[in-house]
């Protein structure tokens, strides 16, 4: 029984591995979030936005790329000039600490 779990997992951990795909000439590699640049023109209208990349690949020393966006479309084929990585961070905006600043002294009695 051990053996059978043992190879399961070896199975399971080669699949990962085989799966990272990071090529030593890429800047990204699968499951990065990045950020892919609109590219709207007359007829050509490609949004980008922020997305996860799902394949790499290289073309006569290109690093191509697959984005899934969290949006629910998918490109493939881009290049890394038209891409960065995502950085979420939290932006509070001035009027909820107006707001909040307003509640604040409404519980106090100000």
């Amino acid at each position: 029984m051990k053996n059978i779990k043992s190879k399961k997992v070896s199975i399971c951990i080669d699949n990962l591995i085989g799966k990272s795909k990071h090529h030593p000439e890429t800047k990204f590699i699968i499951g990065d979030l990045v950020d892919v640049q609109s590219r709207t023109q007359p007829g050509f209208n490609c949004l980008g936005g922020v997305g996860q990349v799902s394949d790499v690949s290289v073309d006569a020393g290109v690093p191509l790329y697959s984005v899934k966006y969290s949006h629910g479309g998918v490109e493939t084929k881009l290049t890394e000039d038209i891409m960065v990585k995502y950085h979420a961070s939290i932006v509070r905006s001035s009027r909820s600490a107006t707001n909040e600043n307003e509640n604040l002294s409404a519980s106090e009695g100000i």
